[in-house]
């Protein structure tokens, strides 16, 4: 039987709100071109130890790229979530860039179109990848 594990930084619990987390989708609108999408992983309740729904994952695989490195315009090879484990980046779509630093998740979904931009801001960037299985929906 499998178990669970957190995959990312646990967000501090509240009383005051529901637990979540972000994500920022990644994917390509109807202009063939990548966009941002907030997103939020809402967890079964407000108490300690709460769970957030299972997605499934085909493997976890590492990789670093070395500080000042960009990779120009490109789209996912995939789906699949990538969480920032070190260094901070910035991913540059059609209209807007955003910077990700240790514990941000991010779900890339842009596998046609133009894609994005990756660049390190700081540091060595560390990504984890785990890619979805075939005909997963977010």
């Amino acid at each position: 039987m499998a178990t669970r594990s957190a995959c990312f930084t646990a967000p501090r619990w509240s009383a005051a709100s529901p637990i979540s987390v972000k994500v920022t989708r990644i994917y390509t609108g109807a202009d063939n071109e990548a966009h941002f999408q907030d997103l939020e992983v809402r967890f079964d309740s407000d108490a300690p130890g709460a769970y957030s729904p299972t997605y499934p994952v085909k493997e976890l695989f590492f990789r670093s790229f070395p500080p000042k490195h960009e990779v120009d315009w490109h789209v996912a090879p995939r789906q699949q979530w990538v969480l920032v484990v070190g260094g901070v980046m910035e991913v540059e779509c059609k209209d807007a860039k955003r910077r990700f630093s240790p514990g941000d998740l991010l779900f890339l979904d842009d596998l046609t179109g133009r894609g994005h931009i990756t660049r390190n801001i700081e540091g060595t960037r560390v990504l984890a990848y785990l890619p979805t299985p075939p005909g997963f929906s977010l």
